[in-house]
């Protein structure tokens, strides 16, 4: 209630979200400033079922928002990593 009173505006619009909107944003600003992370990791971190995140992650690689299925040097496994920290293409490669 306290929130919706101080932004009745972005609660609307929150309430008009699909879930799959919603689980893509989420993503999507975490990753921002997570820099990298994995699908696994994002199920685990918000409760979501894998392939909710797999969806998510999907939309978000064909927007060119993340790259999924990168290495990163010294690190074992692959990792999402969000486009706007891939400018520099050091550490991280696409397979």
């Amino acid at each position: 209630d306290l929130l919706e009173a101080w932004l009745p505006d972005e609660v609307a619009e929150g309430r008009r979200l699909s879930r799959e909107a919603a689980v893509a944003g989420v993503i999507e600003r975490y990753t921002r400033g997570a820099v990298f992370t994995t699908e696994r990791q994002l199920a685990r971190l918000f409760g979501l079922r894998p392939d909710e995140v797999a969806r998510a992650v999907e939309t978000l690689a064909q927007k060119r928002t993340v790259r999924a299925d990168c290495a990163i040097d010294g690190w074992p496994g692959r990792w999402l990593i969000h486009t706007a920290a891939a400018g520099d293409p050091r550490g991280a490669e696409r397979s």
